[in-house]
């Protein structure tokens, strides 16, 4: 059994490592059947034919080739078994290192984000406290509510000649009241509606 890492990232790498690996040996799988199948229903003509590397640009058999297209303008041509294992490789490589890209990406988010919310010391509040009404509250006291507060707290109350400070939190509170409010309201809304 692996050992736990102590970090939600290496696990999530280790995920993606599972998940990439099983979805590239299924592809293995789909192309192995396809090329037997290629070989089993090839004529005898098919079957002798010289066949390109559309890679290393040698002659191979059809036995030899791993993705093959018989039917051209140019002649048969394909792709012999080593260029194909390199390119699989190379692309099962390309989507691990683009899918750890993108988990580390996603985790320096997180982190800005969680550096950001412990600099600015905000706390993470349901909406109902935020609205000041209970968590059943119905549609009409959610309103009330709101307006009440947007009346408080709208921008355009901070007095001119205010700091741009002071207008920017009035602002801040303001789309908070407002999340809060269309949060609570959506979740009363009935369906269909």
């Amino acid at each position: 059994m692996p050992k736990r890492r102590a970090n939600g990232i290496d696990m999530l790498d280790d995920i993606v490592d599972s998940a990439v690996d099983s979805l590239f040996e299924r592809g293995s799988e789909f192309f192995g059947k396809l090329r037997e199948q290629r070989v089993a229903q090839a004529t005898p003509e098919q079957a002798k034919a010289a066949y390109v590397c559309a890679s290393c640009r040698n002659t191979f058999s059809l036995a030899d080739m791993e993705m093959v297209n018989p039917r051209t303008e140019i002649g048969p041509f394909g792709m012999c078994r080593n260029c194909f294992s390199f390119v699989w490789q190379a692309g099962k490589e390309k989507v691990n290192f683009l899918a750890k890209k993108a988990a580390a990406a996603r985790a320096a988010a997180a982190a800005d984000a969680a550096r950001a919310s412990a600099a600015s010391g905000a706390v993470a509040r349901k909406p109902w406290e935020i609205l000041g009404v209970g968590q059943d509250a119905s549609v009409d006291d959610i309103k009330k509510a709101y307006r009440r507060l947007a009346a408080q707290y709208h921008p355009d109350m901070v007095p001119p000649g205010s700091p741009a400070e002071e207008k920017e939190a009035a602002r801040a509170k303001f789309e908070e009241i407002t999340r809060a409010k269309d949060v609570m309201l959506k979740v009363r809304q009935a369906p269909g509606e």
